[in-house]
């Protein structure tokens, strides 16, 4: 009995020991089942991280790529609208200029063809006149008319010579060029030149604070044409037995400038005109005293000349009580050296 019970014991054992190996195999089994399941599920983790850093690195790579071309094209569309706008404005001053050329001519030719066509109307009339009646005419008849033919031929000249001056000025083709220029010649340049025409109106040119002393720098031609052209004027509009005074002397304000000034005693400048003294093509209301012609260029020549002079002129004047006109422009002073 004891023996069956042993063997009964044994086997009880026996079993549950086979029980037990065998729950501890398959839960063994379950683990490494779920194991190798986290496993491959982590190895899918792995590969599409792996898998959305790619697609990430190459999205981010295509957008830089792009920011460097659409970068790149910007700059490029820049440059050609710079480049485009640069040329515009060439081509915009270009065609300003051209119509500023345009206008130039035309009004070139409206001036020639206003001023010429008087006086060359007066001398075909006295060339006719000298051609056709020459037994009827007197030796002196003949003579004044000679002179009225000559004076004419000069107005005509003198006209094309201030037209074409004021086209060089226009397109800067004058030179300049400065050096000592003594009051003495200047003196002496509008004596010689203006005695005639002073003495046909009798009229008087009076030196008046004149510094023999003074040296101007300038260039002499063009100081010429400036103090003829204002010397012209000043006895052109001032009535037959007046007198025109010429000032030279410093500059009050500033002793390294000379002031030339001609002072007329004809009817001044009405002030509504004094900002277009200086224009092209401008004339003042004022007519001169003995049937003289102008152009309306040559103050406005004069202006310029002074300024390529590093000079200025400028006019005072009263409505009645005539005008001064002044150049101002640098004194030459001889640098003495130094001695050591």
């Amino acid at each position: 009995m004891e023996l069956q019970e042993s063997l009964l014991s044994n086997q009880l054992l026996i079993r549950t020991a086979l029980f037990n190996v065998q729950y501890a195999s398959a839960e063994r089994d379950r683990s490494l089942a779920e194991l190798t399941a986290e496993t491959q599920r982590e190895r899918y983790r792995r590969n599409a991280i792996l898998a959305a850093l790619v697609i990430l690195i190459f999205l981010i790579a295509g957008l830089y790529f792009r920011y460097r071309y659409t970068t790149r094209v910007n700059r490029e569309l820049e440059e050609k609208n710079h480049t485009i706008e640069v040329s515009h404005k060439h081509l915009s001053g270009a065609y300003r200029e051209l119509e500023e050329l345009s206008r130039e001519k035309d009004e070139i030719m409206a001036i020639a063809a206003h001023d010429l066509r008087a006086p060359m109307a007066t001398a075909r009339s006295v060339a006719a006149l000298l051609l056709d009646q020459p037994e009827q005419l007197r030796p002196e008849q003949r003579a004044e008319l000679l002179r009225d033919l000559l004076h004419t031929c000069d107005h005509m000249l003198a006209t094309v010579a201030k037209l074409l001056q004021s086209h060089r000025l226009e397109s800067k083709q004058i030179e300049c060029t400065l050096e000592p220029v003594s009051a003495v010649s200047l003196r002496e340049h509008i004596k010689r030149g203006f005695a005639l025409a002073a003495a046909s109106k009798k009229q008087e040119i009076v030196f008046s604070d004149w510094s023999d002393a003074m040296k101007f720098l300038a260039d002499p031609t063009l100081l010429h044409q400036v103090l003829d052209n204002l010397v012209s004027n000043a006895l052109k509009f001032s009535p037959p037995g007046s007198t025109v005074r010429l000032v030279c002397a410093p500059k009050k304000s500033d002793l390294q400038r000379g002031i030339l000034a001609v002072i007329d005693q004809g009817p001044g400048i009405p002030l509504p005109q004094m900002p277009f003294l200086f224009k092209k093509y401008s004339k003042v209301g004022n007519l001169p005293t003995a049937g003289e012609q102008s152009t309306g260029l040559g103050l406005s020549i004069a202006r310029k000349l002074t300024l390529l002079m590093h000079g200025e002129l400028n006019c005072y004047s009263e409505h009645g009580k005539g005008a001064r006109f002044e150049v101002e422009l640098p004194l030459f002073f001889i640098r003495e050296k130094s001695v050591e």
